[in-house]
């Protein structure tokens, strides 16, 4: 640490940094705004996801019908699209499951508009990611992971299928 700076200071270097790369990469969009959204930047701005990305769930019958009845492992994604951590994770993911081939489905689920499915499932951090085989949670990793941590939650899903 330099000699007078805290870290507070270093730490508002950090964030004006960040800031500055956001305010760069929005003029350079061509968007209205100068800033770049955190949402666009990790690609949840609500846009359609690419096939055989993650599936949003939008309410309880979605994930009735996605998780609770489906019969393939499962890794539900509980996020919300203010939280850097989530942000940080969500490509970190889908990295992680596209290398398992289809053999488990992904899915994410939006803790601040689906706030009483959440609560449901007794998520209170965010991210959280839960593995369900069979409809019924079998393990479960709270806040940032590495990527090491994500492949151990779906292969002990597919152990268990």
């Amino acid at each position: 640490m330099c000699r007078g700076h805290s870290r507070t200071t270093r730490c508002l270097t950090v964030f004006g940094t960040l800031a500055a790369l956001l305010l760069v990469a929005g003029c350079q969009s061509g968007s209205k705004s100068p800033y770049l959204s955190l949402n666009k930047l990790a690609g949840t701005d609500g846009s359609a996801t690419a096939a055989g990305g993650p599936l949003e769930l939008k309410s309880a019958d979605d994930f009735q019908q996605q998780v609770a009845s489906g019969l393939t492992p499962t890794l539900v994604t509980y996020y919300s699209p203010s939280s850097a951590a989530s942000l940080m994770m969500n490509p970190i993911v889908d990295k992680v499951a596209s290398a398992f081939g289809g053999k488990v489905k992904v899915v994410k689920v939006n803790v601040d508009e689906q706030a009483d499915l959440a609560k449901g499932n007794n998520v209170s951090r965010s991210p959280t990611f839960a593995g369900y085989v069979g409809g019924k949670e079998l393990k479960r990793l709270e806040g940032p992971q590495p990527p090491e941590a994500i492949k151990g939650l779906i292969e002990s899903l597919l152990t268990k299928k």
